[in-house]
């Protein structure tokens, strides 16, 4: 099935390729080759009726004119491909009153936004893997396999101890009592130091065994 009369003009695609199960794991490893990028993968959840990809895959070379890190530098008249996304600690700004239990662990823009050199994708409910930009992805030889070790260096913690979150399910219940909201997510953060020697096969792992139809691995 061909979906290219959904696509903008300005968005049709340089190359089309007959798919093939290898082409997937080649653009995975072709643009990790790069120093950013991206892969959203829909796990083959079909239930987004505004999904237009079975997965797709972007990589750029970072230049001063094709990394966005504020608001102001996103213009949404230009009609061309970003990728990239808002933290969730950026709500501190949007939503001062909304309070932060601790300082964040991660030390992740509030916005990162590429415009990508190639953008790979496989059409839904399609035959097809589509190219933008000029690239032979599919000649990719790869790199050396490396094992899906996790080498922990601290215990898994929390952001606040047990009697702090316990204190504060005490608060949340008196609080819909009183009707100040009647559904909240109370989160409580795990970390742990840890040295990951391949992420992109550990996050396959985690996908594999949790499907999420929104799956995204940004480098």
């Amino acid at each position: 099935m061909n979906t290219l009369k959904n696509i903008p003009e300005n968005f049709r695609p340089t190359r089309i390729l007959k798919f093939k199960n290898e082409l997937r794991e080649k653009a995975r490893d072709f643009v990790f080759s790069f120093p950013v990028a991206v892969f959203l993968d829909s796990c083959g959840n079909e239930s987004d009726e505004y999904g237009t990809f079975e997965w797709i895959a972007a990589a750029t070379h970072p230049t001063e004119k094709n990394i966005f890190l504020s608001l102001e530098i996103l213009n949404p008249k230009e009609k061309k491909w970003l990728f990239g996304g808002f933290s969730y600690d950026l709500k501190s700004k949007l939503e001062p009153a909304v309070p932060y239990p601790s300082e964040p662990g991660f030390d992740f823009p509030e916005i990162f936004f590429f415009e990508p050199e190639v953008v790979i994708a496989q059409p839904r409910n399609s035959d097809e893997v589509w190219i933008w930009g000029d690239c032979n992805f599919e000649e990719w030889k790869g790199s050396p396999e490396i094992k899906n070790e996790v080498a922990f260096s601290s215990p898994l913690l929390s952001n606040f101890p047990k009697e702090k979150y316990i204190e504060n399910i005490k608060k949340i219940r008196t609080w819909i009592q009183e009707g100040e909201f009647y559904e909240m997510n109370f989160c409580r953060e795990f970390s742990a130091g840890c040295r990951i020697h391949n992420p992109v096969l550990l996050w396959e792992n985690l996908i594999a065994a949790s499907p999420m139809p929104f799956s995204a691995l940004l480098k």
